[in-house]
């Protein structure tokens, strides 16, 4: 009975052009984690591999449809920049209030010289109470807006006294 060793044929070196199979291996693109092939489309753009097989530094190109994070970015600061701005000036102090209350003795002279008296509909939101005298003796306790859409003059800030 011939043995194993004696049934194989010495391979002779061929001169086909068909690479054999540890030529194809060597031929092959490089692969990276998981066999992923770095050289084909991804799902984030094309992965590139420099000759040695390393990630090249250069940035991988966009996918088509959809926006890049730097413009993603930059229109979430745009936004909050444009609240922050918006915020910032309905809330800024009026710098005549106090010149304007000292030379007519009225506390609430700035909010009527700004023509706000003329408003048909005083809806005063009142969170958190600012009391102001009115020359009537009744204490508003929403301030000079409220004291305004009464129809009553401001005598003083504070309480009224009884």
């Amino acid at each position: 009975m011939p043995t194993r060793s004696s049934q194989v044929q010495p391979t002779t070196p061929t001169t086909s052009s068909t690479p054999t199979r540890r030529q194809r291996k060597l031929l092959k693109a490089p692969t990276g984690f998981h066999g992923r092939n770095f050289n084909r489309p991804h799902r984030r753009g094309l992965l590139l591999t420099d000759p040695e097989g390393r990630l090249d530094s250069r940035p991988s190109p966009a996918t088509p449809g959809m926006p890049s994070s730097r413009l993603v970015h930059l229109i979430l600061l745009a936004t909050l920049s444009l609240l922050l701005a918006q915020t910032l000036a309905s809330s800024a102090p009026v710098p005549a209030a106090g010149s304007a209350s000292a030379e007519s003795g009225d506390p609430c002279a700035a909010t009527v010289a700004d023509g706000e008296a003329d408003v048909p509909l005083c809806p005063v939101r009142c969170f958190r109470p600012d009391p102001v005298c009115g020359a009537d003796g009744v204490t508003y306790w929403c301030g000079c807006p409220e004291a305004t859409c009464a129809g009553a003059r401001v005598a003083r800030r504070g309480y009224c006294e009884l």
